[in-house]
């Protein structure tokens, strides 16, 4: 607890924009485990956050390292000094589970519950999920978990470490159903998978996707917004969501799938 508090007052008073122009370099991290957004396959990233981390490099005057970083610790990263800006599919919050400053969001999602087609036919309304005998797969150290301790109490929660683990185990049938945003259901829906988009949890409400800087970071933050609003008027923003296929307005497969 000491030497988290110590690295936090050291980075807060550190200006990080002037490191970061000094060092030459934007270290990014992120977790490479998000198609579309931040993917890692062993050898290359690829995704609209790296292509946007690239971006702020180029408009800081310096070159881009990309970290790759277990989701978990995208967080005590940036106060470990590893990197100075959180990347890849962080859904933005205003609960305050994170001791970060937030970029502006960006990218509007859902909430969706994803099956095998096959399975379609047993969830054709939400009361069908809540039973204790439907495994239902989160990501860990997400909003998901509460989401479905909410909305389905009576179902059996299997936490999930890695967002790739979760539609592998859909597929082999270790769980029944598994909660994603609509840009991670858009993947699996538009490739050979046989995962499909049964219903949105939440039709009516939306959220967004931003990026993690260290508290008390303002002329970086304000740096990163600026270059974010610039993006958006000069089109380079949906150049990148039409690149990676993210431009394209998201449905369910099921025609019920907004009924309860």
């Amino acid at each position: 607890m000491i030497l988290i508090a110590g690295c936090l007052r050291f980075i807060t008073q550190t200006d990080q924009l002037a490191h970061i122009r000094k060092r030459g370099r934007l270290r990014v991290g992120t977790p490479g485990d998000y198609h579309l957004l931040s993917y890692f396959d062993g050898e290359n990233f690829s995704g609209y956050d790296i292509d946007i981390a690239a971006y702020l490099a180029e408009q800081l005057g310096v070159e881009v390292e990309l970290v790759l970083t277990e989701r978990q610790a995208l967080v005590s990263g940036l106060y470990s000094d590893r990197f100075d800006i959180a990347m890849g599919g962080i859904p933005r919050s205003v609960s305050g589970q994170y001791e970060v400053e937030q970029t502006q969001g960006y990218l509007t999602f859902r909430h969706v519950l994803m099956a095998t087609a096959d399975n379609q036919s047993r969830f054709s309304s939400l009361a069908q999920l809540n039973r204790p005998e439907v495994k239902i797969g989160v990501h860990v150290g997400q909003v998901y978990q509460t989401l479905v301790e909410q909305y389905f109490p009576a179902a059996t929660i299997v936490a999930f470490e890695n967002y790739l683990n979760m539609p592998l185990a859909v597929d082999a049938g270790q769980i029944d159903v598994m909660m994603a945003e609509t840009p991670f259901a858009q993947f699996y829906q538009a490739t050979e998978s046989s995962l499909i988009a049964i219903r949105e949890l939440t039709p009516t409400e939306q959220h967004q996707f931003s990026y993690l800087l260290p508290l008390g970071q303002q002329r970086l933050l304000n740096m990163v917004n600026l270059i974010l609003d610039d993006i958006k008027l000069k089109g380079i923003e949906r150049q990148f969501m039409v690149k990676h296929a993210l431009h394209q307005p998201f449905e369910c497969n099921t025609p019920d799938s907004h009924s309860a």
